[in-house]
């Protein structure tokens, strides 16, 4: 099946609201689609869904509307090659931004160690009979 034949086809199940944030928002789309959609200034569903980047994104929201999975299948196939295409290139990015990361990670983790070591100094001083004073808390406690 074209793909064109699958915009033909799922139009008024696709797009039959206007304002797509509405829309996305309605039926429970995740923050970062929602971004997009505000980012890019779509003016439509439809056009949103002609310009997204995101093939998981489309399957949701094709699945919200219950279109026939098998009219995906085609659809699917194309856009296999461009998914893995953006997740090469995401890769290295995503790498980066864990090696910029990683030190600021490690920072605030030191800096909670003295932290909580000074909370519980301060609870040790405050409540010096209390019965989880200076253990961990498993969430059974009474």
């Amino acid at each position: 099946m074209h793909t064109e034949s699958f915009r033909t086809s799922t139009q008024l199940i696709l797009f039959n609201m206007k304002t797509p944030i509405s829309t996305l928002v309605k039926l429970g789309a995740c923050h970062d689609a929602l971004a997009w959609c505000r980012t890019n200034s779509m003016p439509d569903l439809e056009t949103a869904w002609l310009k997204c980047p995101r093939g998981e994104w489309m399957e949701w929201l094709a699945a919200k509307r219950n279109v026939d999975p098998a009219k995906l299948a085609d659809y699917e196939a194309k856009r296999a090659p461009l998914d893995a295409d953006y997740e090469a290139k995401r890769a290295p990015l995503d790498a980066d931004y864990e090696a910029k990361c990683a030190p600021l990670d490690a920072d605030w983790r030191a800096k909670r160690a003295a932290l909580d070591a000074g909370v519980l100094a301060y609870i040790r001083s405050v409540m010096p009979d209390c019965a989880w004073n200076g253990k961990k808390l498993t969430g059974t406690e009474g």
